[in-house]
């Protein structure tokens, strides 16, 4: 109930910033398109027209934009924050602004009695893009960038186990463990999930900040260890919870032990 209410009072926070911007674009860029319409001419006159236009089309764009980011996001930034993604997401996003301006843009000239005429038609469609790139930037790169940080620590993993697709909450795994050449999840309250990962592919996909590489069968999560004690010949004892495969301790090697604690150290940096 709080992620939900934090993240309605970001959302409505930006869109109101949002709309700000529009509305002072709006009266600007309208009031400079036509000697007419500056307030200093003499024969000053509002741009109605211009600015109802620039309003009902920066917001629809701005309700269509949301829907297409919380879309992009539950099916593919909820997973993996990539270059290649954002890219496709900015490039998709301006797709549909260019598609509803080429739209509206000769509708509402022909609703009006007015002319498209190619100039203004191309000024205002390269303007209006490039304002679309700035509310996209302002909007969801904070979200984003937010997203590519915590990646591993909030959003959900997709499990795909046998016939069904599970979404499972980072924050519910307690480790993952290959046996057999099967991976298994454990969550926190101690359900296992038989999965179709190959171990080596999910550590490239999750936070290295959260999760470690304890052995070649092995991804833990910080939530999961609750105890680590010294043990013989440097390697480390760790006590996980839920227990590993119901054993009191879990093995860090010597030769991971460094990297161990460097990985805890890091954690409290």
């Amino acid at each position: 109930m709080q992620r939900a209410v934090k993240s309605l009072n970001s959302r409505t926070k930006q869109f109101l910033i949002c709309f700000s911007v529009l509305l002072t674009v709006a009266l600007v860029a309208n009031h400079l398109t036509l000697p007419e319409f500056f307030p200093t001419h003499p024969d000053y006159e509002f741009p109605l027209e211009g600015f109802l236009f620039t309003m009902i089309l920066g917001s629809v764009l701005l309700v269509l934009m949301d829907v297409w980011y919380r879309w992009f996001e539950k099916r593919y930034f909820l997973e993996k924050v990539g270059l290649n993604k954002v890219l496709i997401f900015l490039g998709s996003s301006m797709g549909l602004f260019a598609f509803i301006y080429l739209l509206i843009y000769p509708l509402a000239n022909y609703l009006i009695g007015a002319e498209t005429e190619l100039y203004y038609f191309l000024n205002g469609f390269l303007i209006s893009l490039l304002l679309c790139f700035v509310a996209l930037v302002m909007l969801y790169g904070g979200r984003v960038y937010k997203l590519s940080l915590n990646r591993g620590t909030e959003g959900k993993l997709k499990v795909i186990s046998g016939n069904q697709t599970i979404f499972v909450w980072y924050e519910e795994i307690a480790y993952l463990y290959s046996m057999e050449k099967i991976v298994y999840l454990i969550k926190t309250d101690g359900e296992r999930i038989v999965t179709s990962f190959v171990l080596n592919k999910l550590e490239e996909q999750l936070s290295s900040d959260t999760f470690f590489r304890a052995n070649r069968q092995t991804l833990i999560h910080r939530q999961s260890v609750i105890k680590v004690l010294p043990d013989v010949n440097g390697k480390k004892s760790l006590k996980l919870l839920p227990a590993f495969l119901h054993k009191d301790v879990f093995i860090i090697s010597r030769y991971k032990a460094k990297e161990f604690d460097g990985w805890l150290h890091h954690e409290s940096a």
